[in-house]
């Protein structure tokens, strides 16, 4: 059984894993990305999804003329959304999406050079109904494979020094505990 010493490990490499690990990498982290899959299935599921993501207060909307807001948008969530007052956290992540979609996924997809198709979408219609009360459905060219593909590059290109080992084909099974924080990972070699 091999040890091996890092700043970080991401478990899954799927496209949270991925981008976890590319902000790691960038912030100078030494990083192992332990993956369950084959190599040329980093991506995961994220490599045949549709590529759609509700996004708000973008200048996509601003062009079709959708007077979306962070408020207006938490309002919908809340609404239709089924949490309850006692939820503390995930209305706390309700909100906090509504304020920085706009900067946190559509401006950092855009430089990484992420396209978006020219129309924005209904998601759920709120129109008739619980849902969305106007369209925030942002869907990206080439779908979300062309978003992955893009992840993955900019992921190998951050790999300045050799920082990041990807173990593909591993399975983690235990986390590792010290003084109630969690300090590692074990992970088994599928292959092996």
């Amino acid at each position: 059984m091999a040890a091996l010493q890092t700043d970080a490990v991401v478990v899954g490499g799927g496209l949270a894993g991925i981008v976890t690990a590319l902000e790691l990498l960038r912030a100078g982290q030494r990083v192992i990305l332990v993956d369950r899959d084959t190599p040329e299935r980093l991506g995961g599921l994220a490599l045949w999804a549709f590529g759609g993501m509700a996004l708000v207060g973008t200048p996509l909307q601003a062009r079709m003329k959708i007077p979306d807001t962070p408020e207006r948008a938490l309002a919908d969530w809340l609404r239709f959304g089924e949490l309850s007052p006692h939820d503390v956290w995930p209305q706390a992540w309700a909100r906090d999406y509504a304020e920085h979609s706009r900067s946190r996924v559509y401006d950092w997809l855009t430089q990484e050079g992420v396209k978006f198709m020219p129309a924005v979408n209904w998601v759920e219609r709120g129109l008739h109904g619980e849902g969305n009360s106007l369209p925030r459905y942002h869907v990206v060219w080439g779908t979300s494979r062309e978003l992955t593909r893009r992840m993955i590059a900019a992921l190998y290109r951050a790999n300045a020094g050799g920082r990041l080992t990807l173990l593909n084909r591993h399975r983690v099974t235990q986390l590792e505990h010290d003084n109630r924080r969690i300090s590692g990972v074990v992970a088994i070699n599928e292959n092996s």
